[in-house]
């Protein structure tokens, strides 16, 4: 694979799991995920940084796993070990940034006195520790991710070295993918491909943030958003009802954690201090309510990112294969 169809390729394949995914397609992309957080981080000083320095790395993380997931199927593991991995990375991740931001808010609320490290030789610990397991468990996936494929097909799939096992197949391009669902603006009925699918959630993730001020926007891309997934289900050969659910607790626990959010945002303006040990439980809510919202939206992509049935089934002909809906 050329760095264009890596990132294109796992991009278009932005929550799927399944599958495999050759060396060169997985190291591109981490390539390309390292070097635009290094450039993102540093803009997302100069800029507005929730949109460039939070959105751009969440807006990576879940094909980076997708494309982790695919590629330690390719040496025949399990995406196990990636669940592992991942679960120590983000504790010791975590941990890290807790201890950093002790660090951070001495220093800031000037405390009177220099920070004596031989006295704090226990968080001194915990930082250093903590940042070294986190590096380490990425460093295990590289290495895990850097063995050769299993040559041919595997339990996982056929072998992406040989795409003559693919041939007949059509995936979206993401103009075709963004097109496509808005001009089937709300047809909630057939099916749609993983690549339609993604590329559309990939173009709402990173246009809401930028032009989510006019509310219009958000909302216009609701409804397509909505028919999209459900023509994925479909695909998928499950009913679209599985989105009704989600998409309820979604709107809910969005909607409760705007309501935090507001409500802190108006005590700052009108000049009072906030004190968030006094309103605990309005953070807890706002917090939990938000975990349960990206939840939500995390269950759906996994879902949408299953493989699509072959061949026709209950909601209409293989989008991958339109030549089997031929005359029919």
């Amino acid at each position: 694979m050329t760095p264009t169809e890596a990132i294109k390729t796992s991009f278009g394949k932005y929550a799927v799991f399944s599958g495999r995914a050759q060396r060169t397609e997985f190291w591109w992309f981490f390539l390309f995920c390292l070097l635009g957080l290094l450039a993102m981080s540093f803009l997302g000083v100069v800029f507005y940084w929730l949109v460039v320095g939070l959105i751009y790395p969440l807006a990576l993380f879940l094909p980076y796993l997708a494309v982790s997931a695919r590629r330690l199927h390719d040496t025949g593991r399990s995406a196990w070990w990636l669940f592992s991995l991942m679960s120590i990375f983000i504790l010791a991740a975590a941990a890290f940034l807790v201890a950093g931001a002790r660090w951070s808010l001495a220093d800031m609320l000037m405390l009177g006195a220099d920070v004596i490290y031989s006295e704090q030789i226990g968080l001194v610990v915990l930082t250093l520790s903590s940042a070294s397991i986190a590096v380490g468990c990425q460093v295990t996936l590289l290495v895990l991710c850097a063995r050769p494929g299993t040559v041919g097909p595997n339990r996982y799939g056929p072998d992406p070295l040989r795409p003559e096992q693919g041939a007949g197949e059509t995936a979206m391009t993401p103009t075709e993918a963004i097109k496509t669902s808005f001009k089937k603006y709300a047809v909630f009925r057939g099916r749609a491909q993983q690549t339609e699918f993604s590329w559309f959630f990939l173009f709402c993730l990173l246009t809401i943030p930028i032009l989510g001020a006019v509310l219009i926007y958000p909302l216009a891309l609701f409804l397509p958003y909505l028919a999209v997934s459900a023509r994925r289900l479909h695909d998928t050969g499950r009913s679209a009802w599985w989105l009704f659910p989600l998409m309820l607790i979604f709107i809910v626990a969005s909607a409760v954690s705007l309501v935090g959010v507001v409500a802190f945002s108006f005590a700052s303006m009108f000049g009072a201090e906030v004190n968030y040990s006094e309103n605990i439980g309005l953070v807890v809510l706002t917090l939990s309510s938000a975990s349960i919202a990206v939840g939500c939206q995390i269950i759906l992509l996994v879902l949408c990112g299953r493989p699509g049935t072959v061949g026709p089934n209950r909601y209409g002909p293989d989008p991958l294969r339109p030549e089997q809906g031929a005359g029919g």
